[in-house]
């Protein structure tokens, strides 16, 4: 990250500093990227920032067109009045802080910024969600952050940006300035030139309660505005240019998200905090899901892509995340921890849930990737559970299946009841789903058909005794069973389903499951 000299004065917090008027000084520019002790030379690098001790300057000094100086001490005034350079004085007492304690502390300013940019890039190519981008960002203003679209509507704020006065027009929706607030700002004179100032205007406390710079961003026709407020910091100038430079990497962020509108551009960001286990009001998640035109019960299934450790380099992951939502309709696809979250409303894509990995299957193996499936779920809320079965399937089908490229969970599910328990999911979602579909069908048509497949299985499938435990005939039993078979996905033939359904009816009679 290159420096100004003003945003170097930033950092500068104690002693006396200035910056020398000079006849043609650009202090505010961003040029520089290192700095250097100050020494007679011939040749001068515009983009060091040089440091000189005021007690070494010698007489008839002249300092070198167009360079960047700081001079540590306190000069005499004239030996400076014929530089045509920037210059920053820094005056201490030296009993405080010594040359060598000043140049250091100069040093760390670089070092600061420069940590904060390569942390910044690390997080755009992590593809961190853009709240944590413009969280940390205040750690690069020292003063609260926040981005509106263009309609003045808050997107995303960090923690401490007072939005108490906004309104909130519908739940899950924006909270949106006031319209005569909105108006003001319109009409101010700093937002109509705002394109003379590369986007970047001003608005006094009277419109937002606090003086509050920002910058004007643009994703295809779509118009932000990007600000920070002023609160810990009084701002500068200088905050402007780092504004501009900030800006850059939020309008990178910007670009790479998928959207409809200003409404849904952040769905993924909410997802991703839902998969951190951070609680989200239903009222927030509802309007989302309006915004994409999805419903929380519809039927929703989750799988996970990731990528052969050879090709990941190659490969961009946006790029990625659009051929998926392209390939299949009503899928949301997005990076997620170094693997592509892949969420597929069934419902809207009028498609049930086998037919749906019939296609998956040879999709995946096309593109190289390997999948985790989840089971079928009709609970948006409960995607956390059933992207950790997502996982799961990864994490077992590599190990027990390495040759193959998909793998579903239903098919680990005892290997992962064994090793994680109910620990990583709820309980319910850990049942097998032929017991949850047979649960549904019995509330729906008030039918008795989970607990006469519980007898039978407890019987060892013996049909005489499972009748007579149950006190009804053989002939009802054979049709109850006959119904069962008809709506379950599972071949009771097979041991392993046998096994892994009477775990499932053994966790939902523990008195500490989730509600059943």
């Amino acid at each position: 990250m290159k420096l100004s000299l003003k945003l170097i004065s930033l950092g500068l917090t104690r002693g006396n500093v200035q910056i020398v008027s000079t006849r043609s000084s650009r202090p505010d520019q961003m040029r520089l990227n290192s700095l250097m002790l100050w020494e007679q030379k011939e040749e001068w690098d515009y983009s060091v920032c040089y440091v000189l001790n005021a007690d070494e300057i010698p007489s008839g000094f002249r300092c070198p067109d167009g360079i960047a100086l700081v001079i540590l001490g306190q000069p005499q005034i004239h030996t400076l009045s014929q530089s045509n350079a920037d210059i920053l004085v820094w005056e201490m007492d030296r009993t405080e802080m010594s040359f060598r304690s000043q140049f250091n502390h100069l040093t760390s300013i670089f070092w600061y910024y420069q940590d904060l940019e390569n942390r910044i890039l690390r997080r755009l190519m992590d593809s961190s969600p853009l709240q944590e981008l413009i969280s940390f960002g205040e750690t690069l203003f020292r003063n609260p952050l926040v981005l509106l679209d263009s309609g003045f509507s808050l997107l995303f704020r960090s923690p401490k940006f007072d939005s108490s006065d906004w309104e909130q027009p519908a739940p899950g929706q924006s909270p949106l300035l006031p319209a005569e607030t909105a108006e003001q700002i319109r009409l101010s004179s700093e937002f109509r030139t705002r394109e003379q100032n590369n986007g970047v205007f001003s608005l006094s406390n009277e419109i937002l309660g606090t003086p509050t710079l920002f910058i004007q961003l643009q994703r295809d026709q779509t118009v932000f505005y990007f600000g920070v407020a002023q609160r810990n910091q009084p701002l500068t100038e200088a905050h402007g240019h780092l504004l501009q430079f900030f800006s850059q990497f939020v309008l990178f962020a910007l670009r790479s998200r998928r959207f409809f509108n200003t409404k849904t551009m952040f769905f993924e960001e909410l997802i991703s905090r839902m998969l951190l286990g951070e609680p989200i009001e239903q009222a927030q998640l509802n309007g989302q899901l309006q915004a994409l035109r999805w419903d929380s019960r519809d039927r929703y299934i989750c799988f996970v892509l990731e990528l052969e450790l050879w090709n990941r380099r190659d490969i961009d992951s946006y790029s990625i995340c659009r051929m998926v939502e392209n390939k299949f309709p009503d899928t949301c696809a997005f990076f997620h921890n170094d693997r592509i979250i892949c969420i597929t409303n069934l419902e809207h894509a009028g498609v049930q849930q086998d037919a749906f990995l019939h296609i998956l299957a040879p999709y995946v193996r096309d593109q190289l990737f390997r999948a985790g499936v989840s089971y079928e779920f009709q609970e948006f809320t409960a995607l956390p559970s059933f992207y950790q079965q997502a996982l799961a399937a990864l994490e077992f089908g590599k190990q027990k299946a390495p040759d193959e490229w998909f793998h579903r969970f239903v098919r680990y599910a005892l290997d992962y009841f064994t090793r994680y328990g109910i620990s990583r999911m709820s309980a319910r979602h850990l049942c097998h789903p032929d017991l949850i579909r047979l649960q549904a069908y019995d509330l729906e048509n008030k039918t008795n058909l989970l607990q006469t497949l519980q007898t039978y299985l407890s019987c060892g499938q013996n049909a005489t005794t499972t009748a007579a435990a149950l006190y009804i005939h053989r002939n009802t039993l054979y049709q109850r069973m006959t119904k069962i078979e008809s709506l379950i996905q599972g071949n009771l033939s097979d041991p392993a389903t046998r096994l892994y359904m009477q775990i499932s009816f053994s966790i939902m009679s523990f008195p500490t499951a989730d509600s059943f």
